[in-house]
């Protein structure tokens, strides 16, 4: 990580960064399914990024799915874009400034999603950090 980036973590959902708001959902989309599997996913946005250095992140992210030659789909031209990994994951990234939430230019918004799981897998001792700072 770049000294002066700062990471926290948000938790909103991955599809549209704001469904949910949950930790995990339903495989199926029925957000009244209590007994099938579910994923689990999580949000972080990424700031501290030097003024007009948004785009060459963006574009050093999907150049490093490539490289490991997961499935990268650019579902917004220059906005966002999401990787299938060969695991079964899904990450997305999305520039801070194409969500209506505050978020300035020079955030990044990176994602992922858990392939699906038993619902009675749930639950960790070890949650996710909330921030990670660089130091």
């Amino acid at each position: 990580m770049v000294g002066g980036l700062h990471i926290e973590r948000r938790r909103v959902g991955v599809a549209d960064l704001d469904a949910g708001h949950r930790a995990s959902a339903p495989c199926d989309g029925d957000p009244n399914d209590t007994t099938g599997p579910v994923k689990t996913q999580v949000v972080y946005y990424v700031s501290g990024i030097e003024s007009g250095q948004a785009d060459q992140y963006f574009t050093d992210v999907r150049k490093y799915w490539g490289s490991q030659r997961w499935n990268v789909t650019e579902t917004e031209l220059a906005v966002q874009s999401i990787a299938a990994t060969s695991d079964g994951y899904q990450l997305i990234v999305r520039h801070g400034n194409a969500i209506d939430d505050g978020v300035g230019p020079d955030v990044l918004i990176l994602g992922g999603t858990s392939p699906c799981f038993s619902r009675t897998a749930t639950g960790t001792t070890t949650p996710l950090p909330t921030v990670v700072e660089q130091r």
